[in-house]
C-alpha cells in the first residue's frame, strides 16, 4: 500500500469533495494499486503559470483500477475512489502509514 500525493485543480477537486466525482483518470506513472491512498491536494495556477498548493486535502482509497484495457490510452489508468473519512479505521490506517513513511524518509536522510 502506497500513499500518493496528487496536485488537483479546483474544479475536479471540488467535484470529488461534493461526491460528484468518484474516479480519477491519471497517467499511470506511480504503479497505482488497489488499496493505495490518494491525498488530493487542492492547487491553483497563477497567471504566470506558478502552481500554488492551497493546503486543502481530500483523502481517498483506490478500490478499482482500469488500465491497459480496451479504450484506455496506453500508460493511463482510471482509478475508482472510496472516501476516507476522518475518524474512520481507514483514516487511522492512512495516518499510521504516513507516519511510517515519514520515519523511513528520516532514516534514509541520516
Amino acid at each position: 500500500m502506497k500513499i500518493h500525493f496528487l496536485k488537483t485543480y479546483p474544479e475536479p477537486w471540488h467535484a470529488v469533495q461534493l461526491g460528484l466525482k468518484t474516479a480519477e483518470f491519471r497517467l499511470n506513472d506511480r504503479d497505482y494499486q488497489v488499496g493505495d491512498y490518494l491525498v488530493l491536494q487542492l492547487v491553483d495556477v497563477h497567471e504566470d503559470g506558478t502552481v500554488i498548493k492551497l493546503n486543502r486535502n481530500i483523502f481517498r482509497q483506490v478500490t478499482h483500477i482500469l488500465a491497459n484495457s480496451f479504450g484506455m490510452p496506453r500508460g493511463y489508468a482510471m482509478l475508482s475512489l472510496h472516501p476516507v473519512e476522518m475518524g474512520s479505521k481507514e483514516f487511522d490506517k492512512l495516518v499510521d502509514a504516513l507516519l511510517e513513511q515519514r520515519e523511513k524518509e528520516k532514516q534514509v536522510a541520516v
